[in-house]
């Protein structure tokens, strides 16, 4: 039977529409597709045992600052006749006159470079266990790792202090003077941290450049 002579725009019509919708939507496809490789993944938290998730600090909120309550006046002045590393703290961890102090701190050296959220998990459990500052020595840290101590540091979870030693031989000096040893790359990652490689001292002061390692009276 011969359809009517209509039946053929009709055809064509439905056909185009049909073609024009695929078209539309392939492109629509890879549109989204391209954003979503352009978009960064979402930054996580960082997870410290089962506790709330501190906010996190990025590289803009360390280049802004951060408020830290004021320095310890008793370990300052104790700073006199004190042992000094030629290492400081990102200004992010010092308070208005330009000082860091941590009394009774857990100290750990390391002579490799701290740029990964898990090389600090076990460091700061350590701290956590014992409710103490944590004080870490080590040749550079990234901003990811410097934004995971920030936020613990003013949560007042942990009162973290990173130190930046770049001297191989004064790392060991930090790791004698503080009675711990120097932790290398392998058993940073692995998390093997028994307790003869931490160190302690009586109080923990730095400014931007230099770091006073107090001994007890």
């Amino acid at each position: 039977m011969i359809p009517p002579w209509w039946g053929i725009p009709v055809i064509l019509v439905v056909g185009i529409a049909v073609v024009w919708f695929g078209w539309w939507h392939d492109r629509r496809r890879a549109r989204h597709a391209a954003t979503a490789l352009r978009e960064p993944p979402p930054r996580p938290t960082p997870r410290l045992d089962d506790s709330p998730q501190p906010t996190y600090t990025t590289e803009d909120d360390l280049r802004a600052g951060a408020v830290h309550p004021k320095a310890d006046p008793a370990l300052i002045a104790r700073r006199p006749g004190s042992p000094t590393l030629p290492a400081g703290t990102h200004g992010a961890f010092l308070d208005a006159s330009g000082l860091a102090t941590r009394r009774d701190p857990v100290v750990l050296v390391t002579d490799a470079p701290i740029t990964e959220d898990h090389q600090l998990l076990s460091l700061l459990q350590r701290a956590r266990r014992g409710a103490r500052p944590l004080v870490v020595v080590a040749p550079a840290f990234s901003p990811d790792a410097l934004g995971t101590l920030l936020a613990n540091a003013l949560s007042g979870r942990i009162a973290s202090l990173p130190v930046t030693l770049t001297d191989a031989d004064e790392r060991l000096r930090a790791a004698t003077l503080t009675g711990g040893h120097v932790v290398d790359a392998d058993d940073l990652a692995s998390g093997f941290l028994p307790p003869h490689v931490w160190g302690t001292c009586h109080g923990w002061v730095s400014d931007a450049t230099t770091s006073w390692v107090v001994r007890a009276a």
